[in-house]
């Protein structure tokens, strides 16, 4: 009986080892495993077939990254299929060699969880070749030397660019000469030649290292000739009050030019204007201020 018993328990043993199926896993590898160089891609695909009560441990999951001197890998996606798992795996060739080569496609490991335990699978590398980009040596024969003279860049014709140039220094030239022309108080019009114009020139000559008192009597002549010619007659002190009515763009000076008059009147008629404070540096003053009142009226 207990001989019996023992073939009854090793029969039940070798039945359910027999009933207990492990899991698969089936590689497409690369239809091409040669002729490949740095910057290819190439693509493996794993179906994975767990035993019944296995699933899948997501961390044994091979991760993206270098996989090696010669490999990185890229992407790796993984989709349910009918009974299993698809996995893709996509490396690139990240090294070239100097010579023809054999690699490899590294192993895989995978684990699978059963109720009780923890099974590991392995999938073994694939070898593929990987050839350098140039070889080492080259035929010293016409042509195919290793170093070859520098190419010449290519000319641009700048013609365009030198006529774009030049008008825009014609444009800026005629800019300037507007803008000097409204400053200095040139023009088509005779600027310069304005009454006060032609008063502030004279005056900075007679005045010009000379306060004596006849100089500035002249010089206060010159300036009456000035208010003369723009008001069109004989301008006295009666009468600025018409002749701002007249030129109102002179307006700011009108205390100046009623100071004028006054120490006129006191230089020709009077005391003199050294007495009442009017000196040479008052009447250039004056007569730059009315230079760019008449230049600014136009």
């Amino acid at each position: 009986m207990r001989t019996r018993s023992r073939s009854i328990t090793l029969a039940l043993g070798l039945l359910a080892a027999s009933t207990h199926s492990a899991a698969s896993i089936e590689a497409d590898n690369p239809a091409r495993p040669f002729g490949y160089t740095i910057g290819d891609m190439v693509r493996q695909t794993l179906h994975v077939t767990p035993a019944p009560g296995q699933t899948l441990v997501e961390t044994s999951l091979p991760k993206e990254g270098r996989a090696g001197a010669w490999l990185e890998r890229r992407a790796v996606a993984v989709t349910p299929e009918a009974g299993g798992w698809r996995i893709d795996l996509t490396y690139q060739f990240i090294n070239v060699p100097t010579e023809l080569r054999t690699v490899a496609l590294p192993a895989i490991k995978l684990q699978l969880r059963e109720p009780e335990r923890t099974v590991a699978e392995t999938l073994p590398e694939s070898p593929v070749t990987i050839a350098p980009l140039t070889p080492a040596v080259v035929l010293a024969r016409a042509g195919l030397e290793e170093m070859r003279p520098d190419v010449a860049p290519p000319l641009i014709d700048t013609r365009p660019h030198q006529r774009r140039l030049v008008a825009y220094a014609l444009a800026a030239g005629l800019l300037a000469m507007a803008w000097a022309a409204w400053y200095f108080g040139f023009g088509l019009r005779g600027r310069q030649n304005r009454p006060f114009a032609r008063a502030e020139r004279a005056l900075r000559r007679q005045l010009a290292g000379d306060g004596a008192p006849a100089t500035r009597r002249e010089a206060m002549r010159t300036l009456h000739r000035a208010f003369d010619a723009t008001a069109g007659s004989t301008l006295f002190a009666e009468s600025l009050g018409g002749f701002f009515a007249r030129c109102p763009w002179f307006a700011p000076a009108h205390d100046a030019v009623k100071r004028f008059f006054a120490a006129s009147r006191a230089e020709f008629f009077g005391e003199g204007a050294a007495e009442s404070g009017y000196d040479a540096a008052a009447l250039l003053v004056l007569a730059r201020q009315l230079k760019a009142l008449e230049r600014e009226a136009g």
